[in-house]
């Protein structure tokens, strides 16, 4: 078996975020960044409304 992407939870509960990564070529690389709730609620209510 040859693992080609995998997640990192880093911490616990609500304020956990989490990153993934994936296998290119002989190199791991930055795949998605998951950002605990509190965070992407807070990025979300400071976006402009029309």
């Amino acid at each position: 078996m040859k693992p080609v992407e995998f997640a990192l939870r880093l911490g616990e509960g609500q304020n956990a975020g989490s990153i993934s990564m994936h296998l290119e070529s002989t190199t791991w690389k930055l795949s998605g960044i998951g950002l605990p709730s509190k965070v992407l609620a807070n990025i979300v209510d400071r976006l402009p409304t029309r």
